[in-house]
């Protein structure tokens, strides 16, 4: 019980005293673009975060200032009790597993690991805190997806702030049996199984997303959809609407605009809703052509023009443009169907082009989004909402007569 008392203690001592340590440290200058022999001054980075780590210059204390860029290298801290921080955070900064294995190894009590997207790792975890003794890890404002795997393996204590854990393979964190975790401000959803069982004595999940319906030691947790813009994208800031904003710890973290924190790596802003994306696949027409969707403007309920087209059709043929909420990527009549139902359709357009009887790919369907948005004619096309389209056409020569184009996925704003 004493030992369990604490380590508790230590926790939040560290946590404390977090600022007073930053100020101690050396800090180290790491850049992906940088060239190789760097000495890590601002004039000569590091150009691989384990180089850094490796040096002999870096010591217990020391932090390592990480640059945006794509860093391809597994990492492990090989018990040196340092700060490892993405100056500009995960949106610009990602640690990709260039091995099997755990992709980042937090192996040193006290360590920081911050503002990372993780991403990539099989064989391993995305993040794994492995039984080192007393301390643990801290782990701050980071993103981890995409593992095939875990996203956070837990073996020993941790302490997890304002991270976004989502689309993972495996559970998005599971907790080793000697585990002491603290999580607060983070979102774990939408991974391939839920959360593992939140246990150990001192355990706390505060103003988090867990995804685990079975939340022991969870308080003031939310168990719904934490509505992020678009996974697809790896896109994880919230939308308007989500249930994260003003939701974090009400007094330890707070917005950079002065409200209340929200929960997740990324504090929400009106300006960050995701521009058009083009994704999934075209079906080939009967002719070897490829259609391709496309847009002009700007979608906004404000009225603003926003056009969607596709191209490389056939000349002179009906079509229409249908709609829906959630992308998905389903083999269907010879090509994909790329919105997932329920679905909404537009009017049917002529593609136009080169004149009968002439038969060729100068098509091109059209259809005002932008005035079907200000006309206000459907009224679950709001604020927030991410949409995602995809053209039909009628192709008689191909499979089903009929031929799709690929997908465009946009999000709403006012």
């Amino acid at each position: 019980m004493r030992n369990s008392l604490s380590r508790v203690a230590l926790h939040l001592i560290t946590f404390a005293n977090g600022v007073a340590l930053a100020a101690a440290q050396t800090t180290w200058r790491v850049d992906a673009a940088a060239a190789a022999g760097g000495n890590g001054s601002p004039s000569a980075p590091f150009n691989a975060i384990q180089v850094a780590i490796d040096a002999a210059t870096t010591v217990h204390g020391d932090t390592l200032l990480v640059a945006p860029g794509i860093y391809v290298e597994n990492i492990e801290l090989r018990g040196k009790r340092i700060t490892v921080r993405a100056e500009s955070g995960p949106t610009v900064t990602t640690l990709r597993a260039a091995v099997s294995g755990p992709l980042a190894l937090l192996d040193a009590n006290g360590c920081y690991f911050e503002g990372f997207t993780v991403t990539g790792a099989v064989g391993g975890p995305g993040i794994r805190v492995p039984v080192i003794g007393e301390g643990g890890a801290v782990i701050r404002r980071c993103i981890v997806t995409g593992n095939a795997g875990l996203g956070i393996q837990q073996n020993y204590d941790a302490q997890i702030y304002s991270c976004t854990i989502y689309g993972n393979g495996g559970s998005g964190i599971k907790m080793g049996p000697m585990a002491v975790l603290h999580m607060t401000n983070c979102i774990v959803w939408g991974n391939g199984q839920p959360a593992g069982a939140f246990t150990g004595f001192g355990t706390s999940v505060t103003y988090c997303v867990v995804d685990n319906p079975n939340c022991g030691f969870c308080a003031n947790y939310i168990q719904t959809d934490p509505k992020v813009w678009n996974p697809l994208f790896s896109d994880f800031h919230l939308r308007p609407g989500s249930p994260c904003i003003n939701a974090g710890h009400p007094t330890l973290f707070i917005d950079p605009d002065g409200s209340r924190g929200d929960i997740g790596a990324l504090p929400f802003h009106i300006a960050d809703t995701p521009p058009p994306q083009r994704y999934c696949t075209s079906k080939v027409n009967s002719l070897g052509c490829t259609p391709t969707i496309g847009w002009s403007g700007t979608p906004s309920l404000s009225g603003t023009p926003f056009t969607v087209e596709c191209t490389q059709v056939l000349n002179q043929r009906s079509g229409l443009l249908f709609y829906g909420f959630a992308p998905q990527f389903l083999p269907f009549q010879g090509g994909y169907l790329c919105v997932r139902p329920p679905t909404a359709r537009t009017p049917v357009t002529n593609s136009g082009g080169s004149p009968a009887p002439t038969s060729d790919c100068s098509g091109v369907h059209t259809f005002d989004f932008g005035a079907h948005l200000s006309s206000g004619v459907d009224p679950a096309l709001v604020a927030g909402e991410l949409v995602n389209t995809q053209f039909w056409y009628r192709d008689p020569a191909s499979s089903f007569h009929s031929g799709r184009s690929d997908a465009l996925s946009f999000g709403l704003r006012l």
